[in-house]
């Protein structure tokens, strides 16, 4: 079974959304108690925190937000936009 690469994302263009707000407005359609707690365990787990502490922390870093949407396969979603 062929294992489905992940397409390669710049951390440049994850930085639009570092603030757990709007990773959260911008994947509204995510069952939002879910997202919310397993964004969570992400980052207490990725910086060796407990949950509560965990929890409260509101930016984020890239590799957080990388793995997040991995986990939801939404890594395709974060394209260069042109302005």
């Amino acid at each position: 079974m062929e294992k489905k690469a992940q397409p390669y994302i710049a951390p440049v263009l994850i930085t639009a959304i570092l603030t757990k707000q709007k990773l959260f407005k911008r994947y509204h359609f995510l069952p939002y108690e879910e997202a919310k707690n397993r964004l969570n365990e992400i980052i207490c787990n990725n910086r060796g925190l407990d949950c509560r502490t965990g929890s409260l922390k509101r930016i984020l870093l890239v590799s957080e937000v990388e793995r997040f949407l991995k986990e939801y396969d939404l890594l395709f979603t974060i394209e260069i936009t042109q302005h």
